[in-house]
This record gives C-alpha cells, sequence and structure tokens, in this order.
C-alpha cells in the first residue's frame, strides 16, 4: 500500500470508518482500480503481441509498463473525457494513451467492455 495522503488512494464512502480496514480502503481505492485496469491492458497487449498480432511495438509496451501506475493528475484528465465521452473505461483508455502513446492505438485492443 503506498504511503501518500493522496485522496486517490482510499476508498471513499461514508461506512469507512466503521466497517473497513485500511487494506480494504486501497484495495478499493481509484487509483488501485484503474492501475489494475492498466496491468490488465498490459497482459492483454502482451498476450496478443505473443500470438502475433501486429502492431504492438515493444516501445509500446515499455510505455506501457513504465505508466503502469495512474498518477493523481491523470485522475483529472479521466473526469474530464468521461464527462466527454460519457464512458468511464474509454476516459481511462484515452488518458492511457496519452502517458503511452507509442500504446495509444493498442490500449484495450481486442477487448470489450
Amino acid at each position: 500500500m503506498p504511503a501518500t495522503d493522496s485522496r486517490y488512494d482510499t476508498y471513499q464512502n461514508p461506512l469507512n470508518s466503521r466497517y473497513c480496514s485500511s487494506e480494504m480502503k486501497y484495495i478499493f481505492s481509484p487509483r488501485n482500480r484503474f492501475g489494475t485496469w492498466r496491468k490488465l491492458w498490459i497482459y492483454l497487449a502482451e498476450s496478443e503481441r505473443e500470438l502475433g498480432l501486429e502492431g504492438i511495438t515493444e516501445q509500446g509496451l515499455k510505455q506501457m509498463t513504465e505508466h503502469a501506475q495512474i498518477q493523481d493528475h491523470e485522475f483529472d484528465i479521466a473526469a474530464v473525457e468521461e464527462k466527454r465521452r460519457r464512458h468511464d473505461v474509454m476516459a481511462h483508455v484515452h488518458t492511457y494513451g496519452l502517458a503511452a502513446p507509442a500504446a495509444e492505438k493498442i490500449i484495450h485492443w481486442g477487448a470489450t467492455s
């Protein structure tokens, strides 16, 4: 668990103070949820490359891995994109693509949401 004071590291719910351990608050936090999405997109791209899909480059995978941990400022970008796109997953696909431009077109490629 990160030792930061970012609001994105803690699940926000009125029942937190009564029923949630610090571990539970982190597991359900925005940072962990969207970080898990990014890990899944990396695994998906690696598997697709292994299967021979063209367009998945080493540089793209490297950038995806380097930016697997979502940063605080990216939550703001994703919030704007979610309002514009009206879709949480696609907002985060776009935001991740900004952080990993060499992988922009292959993030979430072949998956449905």
